[in-house]
């Protein structure tokens, strides 16, 4: 499923309109399967192909956007991040803290250390060379974060810094560790939840 970078922005930019109406349920299922970390975050985040912005918004629905000072969106598709900011714009809780930015997960452009958690629901599948997300991921996110990969095309190879936590019927779920680990807590084996300042 690998793809140059102009072949995705032109499949997405074709599917936007319909996204939502295609994904919104499986992507849903994704976000539950990682809620405990991705509830739990806060800070500055960075949502790693955000598309039409539907984890923003089904944070907001659940109260848990609050937590977060500050949010960056990142996609490749100039029409997925139209259409999600058209979909955000009544929604002050997410307004008021939301930047976006149409960018490249494999050249993300932000200086190391930008971000607290950064999250990335199957984008890195699509990278020719998937890892090169994860690096990139890790070298933005300060704290951790977590990120999904689909099944049949999944072959990361062997790292520490990041562990399988769950699945779905089509995807992996992985948390990168850093201080965050796959309980949702500080460190290895620590007893602070992740949304204790330490």
């Amino acid at each position: 499923m690998k793809m140059n970078v102009k072949d995705v922005m032109k499949k997405y930019d074709i599917t936007a309109n319909g996204y939502d109406e295609l994904y919104q349920e499986e992507q849903g299922i994704k976000y539950l399967s990682a809620w405990k970390i991705i509830s739990n975050m806060k800070g500055k985040v960075i949502d790693i192909g955000c598309g039409t912005l539907l984890l923003e918004r089904f944070m907001s629905a659940y109260g848990t956007i609050e937590r977060i000072d500050y949010i960056v969106g990142l996609d490749i598709s100039e029409r997925m991040l139209l259409i999600g900011l058209a979909k955000v714009s009544s929604d002050e809780r997410i307004n008021s803290k939301l930047d976006i930015v149409r960018g490249d997960a494999s050249m993300l452009p932000f200086r190391s250390s930008s971000f607290d958690f950064a999250v990335s629901f199957t984008v890195f599948t699509l990278l020719p060379i998937e890892a090169i997300g994860i690096i990139e991921m890790d070298r933005v996110a300060r704290r951790g974060g977590v990120f999904t990969m689909l099944k049949k095309f999944c072959r990361l190879p062997l790292d520490r810094k990041y562990e399988t936590i769950g699945e779905t019927d089509k995807d992996l779920i992985f948390v990168l560790k850093k201080e965050i680990n796959s309980k949702g807590e500080l460190g290895e084996g620590s007893d602070k939840k992740i949304d204790d300042d330490s």
